[in-house]
This record gives C-alpha cells, structure tokens and sequence, in this order.
C-alpha cells in the first residue's frame, strides 16, 4: 500500500509514518518547508519527502499520485480563528481538489477532535450526538468535517473521520509534566475531559485504512473520561502537585481560550464502542490511570519528579 500523510512532521504524524514504514508501506510525507529538516529524519527511515503547503495548491501539484490511502493530519489548534479557518477548511478543499485532479480515489481519512460535541458534563457523546460546539476550534473543525462529507458524495471518495481526543504521551505531551509546571487551570475542575495516549491512537488509526467501513465518523478516546479534579487527585497518588487555582475562560484573553488551555476548559465525555467494536481496537491505555505509572517513570529517568 502507498500512503501520504500529511503533517508527518507532526506528533501523531511522525508517529504514525514511522509505524507505517516499519510495516513495509511505502509513504508520502507533506511537510513545510521550515519542517524540512524534521521530513529528513524520516526519510531516513524510508519516507518520500514532499515539501508543500495544502495553502499554496502549486506545491501539492501530482502529490496524490499513485496513493491508495491518505492521511490528513495537517493542523495546529492555536492562533487567529480566521488562520485556523483557513488552514483546516480553505486547505483541506485544495488537497481534496488536488488528490481529485491526481486521479486518487482511495481512501481519505482526516483528523478531527472531540470539541466539535461542545460542552456537556451530562452526556456521553457518541459518534450519533447532536454537534453543538461553543470553541471556535471546535466550528472550524466541524466545517471541515462537513466539507470532506459533502465534497467526498459529490466526487466519489471514501472517507474516514477520525475524532480524536486529547493525546498525551512523552516528553512534552507528558500531561504530568505539565500539571506540576502549572497553578492556573482554566475552568471550575468539574468538566470532563477525553484523553487518548499516543500508542493508542496510533494503534486505531492503522487499523482505520484496512478495518473501519468508509463513510463514517469514529471517536478515537480511552475509555474513562475524568474530570479535571478527578484527574489531578490520581495524578497526586504518584507525584507532589502545587495546589491548582481555576479561572474563568471569561477571565483570559482570546489568545489563551484558543489555545489547548481553551480547549481543556470544556466538558467533553467521549464514547469509544464504535471504533473498538469495528476495528477490533485493544487498547494498551484504557484509562489514564493506566498510564501514569509510565508517566512517571519517564519523568523519573530524568529526574524530573519529587515522587511522594
């Protein structure tokens, strides 16, 4: 199989064409041209480094040649909202517009998140729930979704969108890291939030191409969404937190709201049956409970944490 992926530069990119090429795929790597470098490493590993930007439609041109599956991760969840627009909405058009004119009629999955649900601390939000999102990452986002939707009828794509919570994992994506740099957190402690670790996330995203039926939206989450409070009162079983104060989003900029602060300050409570029933998903981190001890662990070889 031949894949592209693009934002291969990127934490679950690089993870994920890292794991494609081990398997024996060949891949197609879209990266800027101030990721340049961070393409290099993988190309090493095997990767066909393409240096474009799906902003600029002339340097994606042909990129979907010869591709069975393609991976669209291109993203960032910060900055100006008319910036995020672009990106994630004028810029998924001029891939799809581009694959189309390359001839690409394999299978096109695209990351979404879970804040296109909204903000809800009663209900569990499966793939059927109403989308009612209040964070403008979480609009922007289901308007991509319903973009690739309707483009994808229209021209005969499959396509697979993947609503992906929160990822956490090592190094800078240690959540625990960031807990004990923090004593401000958005919010009251009382929202929920969804979490995924990285293995698993890409676990389920390769298993998507071959597993999942084409047309459908899939949530991609561990199994126990934790409130904030519940979450750092399992966190202080392993490690010595400040003690947290909680701000009102109202009381923030709009820089900081739009930035992954914004986005934990709402309550989203994800299901994950579907995916896990129909791709045969085992997840190697059902609860972030799970995952600590090897959070921690990590910290410790770097001596990074006062464990109590």
């Amino acid at each position: 199989m031949r894949f592209l992926v693009t934002g291969c530069s990127g934490f679950i990119g690089s993870r994920l064409t890292s794991s494609l090429l081990e398997q024996g795929h060949a891949v197609r790597g879209l990266v800027l041209p101030k990721e340049k470098g961070v393409g290099e490493t993988l190309v090493e590993l095997g990767m066909e480094l393409w240096v474009g930007d799906v902003l600029n439609p002339e340097t994606m041109d042909g990129i979907g040649e010869d591709i069975d599956v393609v991976y669209h991760l291109a993203g960032k969840h910060s900055g100006s909202v008319s910036r995020m627009r672009q990106l994630y909405v004028e810029g998924t058009r001029n891939l799809l517009d581009q694959l189309l004119r390359s001839g690409t009629y394999g299978k096109f999955i695209v990351a979404s998140n879970g804040a296109v649900y909204g903000s809800d601390n009663v209900c569990v939000a499966d793939e059927s729930a109403l989308c009612h999102p209040v964070h403008p990452f979480g609009r922007i986002t289901l308007e991509m979704e319903r973009l690739v939707q309707q483009y994808c009828t229209h021209a005969k794509f499959s396509y697979i969108i993947l609503r992906i919570a929160e990822v956490y994992g090592p190094l800078e994506h240690n959540y625990i890291r960031q807990l004990m740099r923090c004593t401000q957190m958005l919010g009251n402690g009382r929202s929920y939030s969804s979490k995924v670790h990285i293995d698993d996330v890409i676990s389920m995203m390769q298993l998507a191409w071959s597993n999942l039926a084409v047309q459908e939206i899939y949530n991609v989450s561990d199994d126990l969404p934790l409130t904030q409070e519940e979450l750092i009162k399992e966190v202080r079983k392993y490690a010595q937190l400040s003690e947290i104060q909680w701000i009102s989003p109202e009381a923030v900029t709009d820089r900081i709201r739009l930035s992954i602060h914004g986005l934990r300050a709402l309550s989203v409570r994800m299901g994950n049956e579907k995916i896990k029933k129909n791709a045969d998903v085992r997840l190697a981190y059902p609860t972030y409970a799970h995952a600590i001890p090897y959070l921690i662990e990590e910290m410790s070889n770097r001596s990074e944490v006062n464990s109590l």
